[in-house]
């Protein structure tokens, strides 16, 4: 039983790793995205 959590724990951990790898090498958002410009930061600073 202990050593089927442990096993399942490293697939998880394997699976959100890749996940976490795939979304950190590839952008998703595009550059010229309009959710956050920088004249809305600045604005949103103020």
């Amino acid at each position: 039983m202990q050593q089927s959590i442990l096993r399942d724990l490293g697939i998880l951990l394997g699976i959100f790793g890749l996940i976490w790898l795939v979304a950190s090498l590839f952008s998703f958002y595009p550059e010229n995205s309009q959710l956050l410009t920088i004249e809305k930061e600045q604005k949103l600073g103020e």
